[in-house]
């Protein structure tokens, strides 16, 4: 990803295996885990809780130097994956983490800008619901926000620093995250 692309959309090829994917993460028993707050170290701004399942854990979560397995929907997610990077020419060297966040509506603030590793990487983010509003901003090195409006099933990738609009009221911003280099 060049640098002067500050949100690039992905094309997405719908593949057998990203609708198993979506489907699995939006029925009614997909295993979701409740988080006191959306980002660890926020730069600025609140927190507010969010239903998340990690599939692979960032590295130095619980002491670890790696990232770790954390799902039985690892294999699934990393096929999709693969499959959307392959389709899109995307040169990936290591994937460090791959979480599904559903957010709802808990105020009016975004989450708090943050960068989620403290080294070099790309952000990907897939939307696998229906929702209204849930913005994703991304703050250039001026410091200027660049807002992508996502619909259902878009991929996105960005760099750096970035939050989250919370969704309209009633609705669920379900999105899978991945980052690698």
């Amino acid at each position: 990803m060049k640098d002067s692309q500050t949100i690039l959309t992905l094309s997405n090829p719908l593949t057998d295996a990203y609708k198993s994917l979506k489907d699995i993460v939006n029925s009614p028993t997909f295993p979701w885990y409740w988080h006191e707050e959306s980002v660890v170290d926020p730069l600025d701004g609140d927190n507010f809780p969010f239903y998340g399942h990690t599939i692979l854990t960032r590295p130095g979560h619980d002491g670890m130097l790696c990232s770790t397995s954390d799902s039985p929907f690892l294999p699934l997610a990393n096929q999709v994956l693969k499959e959307i990077f392959e389709y899109n020419n995307v040169d990936v060297d290591m994937v460090y983490r791959i979480n599904v966040n559903c957010t709802h509506k808990v105020g009016m603030a975004p989450s708090p800008p943050h960068c989620d590793h403290p080294f070099d990487h790309t952000n990907l983010v897939m939307y696998l619901s229906h929702f209204d509003l849930g913005e994703t901003i991304v703050y250039d090195e001026d410091g200027d926000r660049h807002i992508h409006t996502p619909n259902e099933d878009d991929i996105v990738l960005f760099k750096g620093i970035h939050n989250i609009e919370q969704p309209a009221l009633g609705c669920r911003r379900i999105v899978l995250v991945a980052t690698f280099s």
